[in-house]
Parts: C-alpha cells; sequence; structure tokens
C-alpha cells in the first residue's frame, strides 16, 4: 500500500479536499501544523471524519514547512506494508490515467529509493509556457532524503546516486495554486526569509505577474 501524507498548515482550506481526493489510493498521513486541541476545530473534525485519527499528527512549530517532512518520512518508514511515500502539498493532485502511469512504473522498480516527478504548475487553472513547473521527489522510500529547513531548497540526498529517478514529464502532479494564495504565501514568507529565499520569491512574483497580465488577466491586489 502506499501511503500518501502531506504537512498542512492549521487553517489550511484545502486540507479536506486534497484528502477526499487522494483516500481512496493509499493510506493518507497527515502532519498537521499546531497542538492536540486542533482537533475540536471544525477543520479537525470534518478531517477526522475522511480519515483515521490515529493517522493525523499535530505537530510544533506553526510557520515553514520543510522539517516537517523529515518527520513525515520518518513516521511513514516505520508503518507497515508501506510500498513508499507519496509526499504532497495540499494544492496537489493527479488525474486516474497518471495515477495508473506512475504506480505501474514505481511498483517496476522496488530497489529504487527517490522518485522525482514533474509538478506541473496551474495557477487558477491557467497553465504559462514559461512557468510550466518543476521537478520535486514525490515518491519516497525508507529516508533517503533531508530537508534543511532552507527556504527554497532542494532536500539533499542520503542515499546511493543510482537509487534516485526522474520519471517521464508525460507523468505529473497538478499543482493547483490559487493567484491570491500564492501571492500571499510569498509576501508571509518574506518575514522570515534570508536574502536569498526574499530575491527567489520576488523574482517568481515578478515573473508570474509578467504571464498573467500578458494574457490579460486582471493582477490581484493582496494585501501584506
Amino acid at each position: 500500500m502506499f501511503i500518501i501524507g502531506c504537512v498542512a498548515g492549521p487553517q489550511d482550506d484545502e486540507l479536506l479536499n486534497w484528502a477526499e481526493h487522494w483516500k481512496d489510493r493509499g493510506r493518507l498521513l497527515v502532519i498537521v501544523q499546531g497542538t492536540p486541541e486542533w482537533f475540536n476545530t471544525d477543520l479537525g473534525k470534518k478531517l477526522c471524519k475522511i480519515m483515521p485519527i490515529d493517522d493525523i499528527y499535530p505537530m510544533l512549530p506553526v510557520g515553514f514547512p520543510e522539517l516537517h517532512k523529515n518527520t513525515l518520512m520518518a513516521i511513514a518508514a516505520n508503518l507497515p506494508d508501506n510500498e513508499g511515500l507519496i509526499k504532497l502539498d495540499t494544492d496537489e493532485y493527479m488525474t486516474d490515467d497518471h495515477w495508473q502511469k506512475l504506480t505501474d512504473l514505481v511498483t517496476a522498480r522496488p530497489g529504487v529509493q527517490v522518485f522525482w516527478v514533474f509538478r506541473k504548475d496551474l495557477f487558477d487553472g491557467h497553465f504559462f509556457e514559461n512557468m510550466p513547473g518543476d521537478y520535486q521527489p514525490i515518491i519516497i522510500r525508507g529516508i533517503p532524503i533531508r530537508y534543511t529547513g532552507r527556504m527554497h531548497a532542494f532536500p539533499l540526498p542520503e542515499c546511493p546516486i543510482d537509487t534516485i529517478r526522474y520519471l517521464p514529464d508525460v507523468i505529473h502532479i497538478e499543482h493547483r495554486r490559487s493567484i491570491q494564495r500564492t501571492i500571499a504565501s510569498n509576501k508571509q514568507r518574506d518575514s522570515f526569509a534570508d536574502a536569498y529565499g526574499a530575491r527567489i520569491q520576488t523574482t517568481f512574483l515578478d515573473k508570474l505577474k509578467t504571464a498573467w497580465l500578458a494574457k490579460g488577466l486582471e493582477w490581484p491586489e493582496v494585501a501584506e
């Protein structure tokens, strides 16, 4: 069985749709940034109707999620009958056709520890050729990578290079991003980003705004 996991914020309004989308494809595993009292919230009660409470882990701190991803991998690695962790964000989805192709390829390669999968960016449903997306380590077996906690940095490999594979981009995750949420989250991260991270975010938003306006769309004003 595949473990399908994510790290979510305590008020992540995409979490329920994400769980409904993935729940029939494997065992869901969710780390929620918060304390156990989170289960008493409306969001917590609704999520417990979709998946078992024992597979939901409230954890602190709240904020940047990268280090929690190390914990997600560690929990998944100790679950029985684990064919691999599919590590996602709550705005990442996959069509049935791509899911079948993905699982067929992964199952046929039991010795691979990390599969990098193309993540196709869609902003409010719009696709931009000059911002197609990127590759991310999506399928994990064991704990073969380590997140350092640095913003916008790929994880460090902890496994032999020959146990890493990149899947063809004809198989992809759909990264269904809200334009308003994308702008807001980038601005919010500026409050704790280092100079490197802030520069990447500014460049990204400038490029996105140019592509957005070139398509004749109105750029939303989002408060700091």
